[in-house]
């Protein structure tokens, strides 16, 4: 037979053995290493924040709201002050915007704009949840209770009002002063300029209009940036990223 013509598919040399199941098995290899290379690349799963400890908020338990001395409100109405009877004092706020002030307090605390009091929940599932309510009734004259400075029935329709709801949030009660009275003793040192400039700048990012206006063509509420003492925070002059209540907050102080 003669031999097939040069050129021809048949002229071409046979595959060496076994060459088919090495590259078969390189391939097999190689979507292994880019499986894993794409898991790798695959955002990881964040990673929960460590709940933050309450400094001055003691944990949870019915027993601590049967030693209330009184209770006051806030001028809004909206916000209670809880005196103790060992002089410790807390702040209760009922919101509708829970979610929103919580996001953004936990966020000033991982970005240390300025100096952030402790904020924690109280939900309905909790076993104080009832016991502080009850307590609080106690304080309101006209209802069986002892009353206390500032404790009427208009006080207990507030607390009904305000804090009927699944949840609301206990603060810790800062002394401070307001922008505008601290303003009227002294100017601002530098360092205290920055930490207002962080403030600015934080509420322009989560859009709070109810501090200073920049943007937002109101009035604000400059009661919103407090200066806190030394004895009462960790770093003398910065300024208190808080909700609403600081001014209310000063006025108890002054009563007593």
């Amino acid at each position: 037979i003669p031999p097939p013509p040069p050129g021809s598919s048949s002229s071409s040399p046979p595959p060496p053995p076994g060459s088919g199941q090495s590259a078969k098995m390189s391939y097999k290899q190689k979507r292994e290493m880019e499986q894993k290379k794409k898991q790798q690349q695959r955002p990881q799963k964040p990673k929960e924040l460590p709940y933050l400890p309450h400094v001055t908020i003691p944990a949870s338990g019915a027993s601590r709201w049967l030693k209330v001395e009184r209770v006051e409100r806030s001028e809004s109405g909206c916000v209670f002050f809880v005196i103790f009877e060992n002089g410790k004092k807390s702040v209760l706020k009922g919101s509708s915007t829970v979610v929103q002030e919580t996001f953004a307090h936990e966020l000033a605390k991982i970005m240390k704009v300025g100096v952030v009091g402790n904020y924690r929940l109280i939900t309905f599932t909790d076993r104080e949840f009832s016991a502080l309510k009850t307590s609080l009734f106690q304080k309101c004259v006209g209802v069986g209770g002892d009353g206390g400075d500032g404790g009427d029935m208009v006080l207990k329709m507030a607390i009904e009002r305000e804090l009927n709801r699944p949840f609301f949030g206990e603060m810790d009660f800062i002394y401070g002063k307001s922008l505008v009275r601290r303003l009227r003793e002294e100017p601002l040192t530098k360092r205290e300029l920055k930490d207002i400039g962080r403030i600015l700048a934080f509420d322009l990012m989560i859009n709070n209009w109810d501090r200073i206006p920049l943007v937002w063509g109101n009035i604000g509420n400059v009661d919103n940036i407090i200066f806190c003492d030394q004895e009462h925070v960790e770093s003398k002059g910065s300024c208190v990223v808080f909700g609403e209540g600081e001014k209310e907050k000063e006025t108890t102080r002054e009563k007593e």
